[in-house]
């Protein structure tokens, strides 16, 4: 059963990142570049939809220090999330820009949007904003909590808020790399 090995996985995942001992595999990224090819691994899905997914990547923006997988695992569960929560003939935008020390992406749906009481706890453990969908439709219930647990390690954050206009809004920021690093 897929779910079922998915469970698992995000389990481990999480039991190893609650010990401190979820390894990561540090090198230099091309954020801009690595959510173009996560963001590629989508289209499918939200053809199926008629969803448009839309790139704003900033070409000047630093590259991060990171392990591209785990990287490439907070991007699949936020675009998963996004897709889930996307009405038919909805959109959801991805842009990537430098604020100070850090590069930023944006993950924006044109969804109904997280309810204002569930705002603090969207990146609980099992949580479901939606009780009505079953775990068929849904995920484990995981996917968000594991994609903060995994930006906090890499020195980062990642929050949700409401856009003014509609939908979620997901922001994910990483240390820019230092152009000083030493060769490893």
């Amino acid at each position: 059963n897929q779910l079922l090995t998915r469970l698992v996985e995000d389990l481990r995942t999480i039991a190893l990142a609650d010990a401190g001992q979820l390894s990561l595999h540090l090198q230099e990224v091309d954020l801009a570049n690595l959510v173009r090819e996560t963001s590629d691994r989508f289209k499918v899905s939200a053809a199926q939809k008629n969803i448009n997914l839309a790139l704003a990547l900033s070409s000047d923006c630093r590259n991060v220090t990171a392990d591209p997988e785990r990287i490439q695992q907070i991007l699949h569960n936020l675009l998963q999330n996004a897709l889930r929560h996307t009405p038919e003939s909805g959109s959801i935008s991805l842009s990537l820009a430098e604020i100070d020390e850090h590069t930023c992406l944006e993950i924006r749906d044109s969804g109904p949007g997280i309810p204002p009481d569930r705002l603090d706890t969207v990146f609980q453990r099992f949580l479901r904003i939606d009780s009505a969908r079953s775990r068929d439709d849904g995920g484990t219930g995981l996917g968000l909590s594991i994609a903060r647990q995994l930006a906090e390690a890499h020195g980062g954050s990642l929050s949700a808020s409401n856009h003014p206009r509609g939908g979620a809004v997901f922001t994910l920021t990483l240390p820019a790399a230092t152009s000083s690093q030493p060769e490893s």
